[in-house]
């Protein structure tokens, strides 16, 4: 539960960062200096890891973990986490939450006796 915990922190400090992350013209000098300096002191987690970004440049960047729902399901997700360990974050849940909310809306969403919710919250929590 800990190491959960520092994780939510640092998603939360990484995302409070991310406008800072951004090398675009509408930095200035001392911002941009600034940025490099946080990114380097920082562990970022990346959210949106597509090419697998924290294994390959993830020293350059500051990027310390990676997470993407991945085609092909948990059998997928797997494969990734075995090769890049514990640089990868698992994802889970879009499916059976679509599923919950188009079935019953909100108030299905917030019904903790749900089974596919359950199972989710259950799977995800060993995944973590």
């Amino acid at each position: 539960m800990i190491k959960f915990a520092r994780l939510c922190s640092v998603l939360v400090v990484s995302a409070l960062l991310t406008p800072y992350q951004t090398v675009g013209s509408e930095l200035t000098e001392v911002e941009r200096a600034e940025s490099a300096q946080v990114a380097l002191a920082v562990p970022i987690a990346d959210l949106h890891d597509h090419d697998g970004y924290a294994a390959s440049l993830g020293k350059r960047t500051g990027v310390v973990w990676a997470g993407l729902g991945a085609k092909g399901g948990r059998y997928k997700w797997m494969s990734l986490k075995k090769k890049f360990g514990d640089k990868r974050i698992a994802w889970a849940g879009q499916g059976e939450i679509n599923k919950v909310y188009l079935s019953g809306g909100i108030d299905e969403m917030l019904n903790s006796d749900n089974s596919l919710l359950v199972e989710l919250y259950e799977q995800s929590e060993k995944d973590l």
